[in-house]
């Protein structure tokens, strides 16, 4: 498909695509969908948050956080993409971004998976083992929506516990890797459930 061809598309189609490509791991082809979408719609939030999610699949986390902070200046209630983007600010060690980031998720109260994870890491960030784990715990137990994520925390949960155990000292770097892969299925599944 050439760009030209795109306009044939609606931007839910092009979305659509994007995501599909994605998952087939053609970053390429998603990056080219996603800018034509952009390109006829700028304002386009979940284009520039699944664009974020390429960049940073692509290891390209500078774009992935611009990206990412354009689509929460056009929905601030973007909640995945807001957790998405404290997550790459603190595997880039920037806690006090990553904070500030995640101070808006408290809207959603104590008891979300999203503000049970944050804070969790928060947590983690500080070396503060048993209150990471606690929550994070309960985070999972809350969390029905997103296995993947609730997979990506019980790993971290280990590297805590063996932080807390003294058998792992690499725990930070353990918990940096957490953004890598749930990007597409947070964007699929976290803000199509968020209104039920």
């Amino acid at each position: 498909m050439s760009l030209q061809n795109y306009e044939a598309f609606d931007n839910d189609e092009l979305l659509n695509l994007a995501l599909d490509a994605s998952r087939k791991e053609d970053f390429q082809k998603s990056l080219e969908l996603l800018k034509a979408v952009i390109g006829q719609d700028d304002k386009n939030a979940k284009a520039h948050y699944l664009l974020g999610a390429v960049h940073a699949q692509l290891s390209l986390y500078d774009k992935a956080v611009d990206d990412l902070a354009r689509a929460l200046d056009i929905d601030p209630n973007l909640d995945s993409a807001r957790f998405q983007l404290g997550l790459l600010f603190i595997s880039s060690h920037r806690l006090d971004d990553a904070i500030q980031v995640w101070e808006k998720l408290d809207r959603l109260g104590d008891d979300n998976p999203l503000v049970l994870f944050k804070t969790g890491l928060v947590h983690l960030a500080n070396d503060e083992y048993d209150q990471c784990i606690r929550l994070l715990e309960q985070g999972i137990e809350k969390n029905n929506i997103l296995e993947s994520l609730n997979n990506d925390m019980r790993k971290i949960m280990a590297s805590a516990q063996s932080a807390l155990d003294g058998t792992s000292s690499n725990t930070s770097d353990d918990a940096t890797g957490v953004q890598r892969h749930v990007f597409l299925s947070s964007y699929e599944n976290q803000d199509d459930k968020k209104n039920d």
